[in-house]
């Protein structure tokens, strides 16, 4: 069990006509190895003219290892490739080692933006960067293999020779996580005699994602699957683009989703495939055809409409 005390307060200060700020401050108490915190969030508005708006904001953030992180225990099947020669199966054992001590994890967040609007053209941009240190992680069973494969967290049958049957990891606050990238918006709405018509882009780039793992050491995590460390997969790119048509009895809609490809380091050399798929979706307003049915709509639509397989990996 555990408890944690916090209190919050934010005020919107108008500056100018043209400028606004707003700040926050978060106090958290969770006693013991925890301890407490005060983070704090400021944000800045500016609207130098009508259309256009630019943005500004940076925090603080904090997050205690769970319950079940400071002392838990659970076991998983997952499959190992031996240094020493083949691949198996194995368990994967997390155990509360002699003095285990996870601390809170700590971030900070950074944000300029800006949006843009002209007619019926809106754009929106948006450069963020996080840096995290402290990461509670559960340490990757594949590089504690890869950095020991004798070790005494290696569990193997018939001595430091035999297959490979548990590999003992823990919870740990890892070195540091720091990512950053940009989000672009746009549209533009055109009005027609049938209706309107709205194409569309939604996308991020992830320009660097930095891992300090403590087994696999300094990692460059962006573009890559990210199995020999404690990274997430990372495509580069993604992206959703399409088209919109609608007035009062019709509205389609006509969707590209798009993820990049990225390095596959379970098997160097290789890759993980892109994966784009093609949605359409279709609205009637039946309540124009019958009295007493207004807001009633039909709806028909597809998912991966070309049926489109998802990338082979090789696991």
């Amino acid at each position: 069990d555990r408890t944690a005390k916090a209190v919050f307060g934010e005020a919107f200060i108008p500056i100018a006509d043209t400028l606004d700020l707003s700040v926050a401050l978060r106090h958290e108490s969770y006693g013991g190895n925890v301890g407490s915190t005060t983070d704090p969030k400021i944000s800045l508005l500016f609207q130098p003219e009508d259309g256009l708006s630019l943005r500004a904001s940076y925090s603080t953030s904090f997050r205690a290892p769970s319950v079940f992180q400071e002392s838990g225990v659970n076991t998983s099947l997952n499959q190992v490739v031996d240094p020493l020669g083949g691949t198996a199966f194995a368990a994967v054992r997390s155990l509360p080692a002699a003095g285990r001590n996870v601390g809170p994890e700590q971030g900070e967040a950074l944000n300029f933006g800006f949006s843009y609007q002209s007619g019926g053209f809106e754009l929106d941009f948006d450069y963020w960067n996080y840096d995290f240190s402290n990461v509670i992680i559960q340490e990757n069973f594949q590089a504690i293999v890869n950095a020991d494969p004798q070790g005494d967290r290696v569990i193997r049958a018939g001595g430091d020779t035999g297959n490979i049957l548990i590999v003992l990891v823990d919870f740990v606050n890892a070195s540091s996580v720091s990512t950053d990238g940009i989000d672009l918006n746009m549209r533009h709405t055109f009005e027609t005699d049938y209706g309107s018509v709205m194409p569309f882009f939604e996308g991020t780039r992830v320009l660097n994602y930095f891992l300090d793992d403590p087994q696999a050491g300094e990692i460059e995590g962006a573009g890559s699957r990210n199995f020999t460390n404690f990274g997430s997969p990372t495509p580069k790119l993604r992206f959703n683009t399409g088209i919109a048509w609608g007035n009062d009895l019709h509205d389609a809609r006509f969707y590209v989703r798009h993820i990049g490809s990225f390095d596959d380091d379970q098997n160097p050399g290789s890759r993980v495939g892109s994966f784009t798929t093609v949605d359409a979706q279709y609205n009637i307003n039946i309540g124009e055809f019958f009295g007493g049915a207004e807001g009633t709509k039909l709806q028909l639509g597809v998912l991966n409409a070309f049926d489109k397989r998802p990338p082979q990996v090789a696991t």
